[in-house]
C-alpha cells in the first residue's frame, strides 16, 4: 500500500518543499550578514558553532510561520490529489457533498479545515514563542 502513496505524497509535497527551501536560504542569508555574526566569528567560534548557536535561532521564526501557512495549502492540495489519483477521503466527500447538495457535511468539512489551520497557527505561535525571545506574552 506504501507504492501507493508515493506520487501522491511527491504531489503534494514538492511545491510546498520548493517554497520553504527558498524562504529559508533567504532568511538565512540574511541573518548571516548580521553584526553579531561577524562578532561570533571573529570571537574564534568554528563555523558549526555560529550556525547553531547564532545563525539558526534568528533564522527559524520566518520557516515556522511559513510552515503554519501552508498547512492550508497542504489541505487544499489534499483535496485536488484525492480527486486525480481516484482516493477516496475528505476531498472525495466534499465532491459527494457538493454533487448531492449536502449542506451540512459542506459546513462540518469547512468547520473542520477552519480548525485545522487556527489550530496550526496556533501552535506556530506557541513555537515562535519558546524560539524568539523578544516575543513576550501580554
Amino acid at each position: 500500500a506504501a507504492q501507493h502513496l508515493f506520487l501522491p505524497a511527491l504531489t503534494l509535497t514538492l511545491g510546498t518543499l520548493a517554497g520553504i527551501s527558498l524562504v529559508m536560504r533567504s532568511s538565512l542569508i540574511d541573518v548571516m550578514t548580521e553584526d553579531f555574526v561577524t562578532t561570533a566569528k571573529a570571537k574564534g567560534l568554528s563555523d558549526s558553532q555560529v550556525l547553531r548557536r547564532h545563525i539558526l535561532p534568528s533564522g527559524l521564526p520566518p520557516m515556522v510561520a511559513l510552515i503554519a501557512l501552508d498547512i492550508a495549502f497542504v489541505i487544499g492540495g489534499a483535496y485536488q490529489v484525492e480527486v486525480v489519483f481516484n482516493y477516496y477521503g475528505i476531498g472525495w466527500e466534499t465532491i459527494q457533498a457538493i454533487d448531492n447538495l449536502d449542506f451540512p457535511l459542506l459546513q462540518f468539512i469547512v468547520v473542520v479545515g477552519g480548525v485545522a489551520i487556527v489550530l496550526a497557527n496556533l501552535v506556530s505561535d506557541f513555537i515562535l514563542l519558546l524560539l524568539d525571545p523578544r516575543i513576550k506574552v501580554t
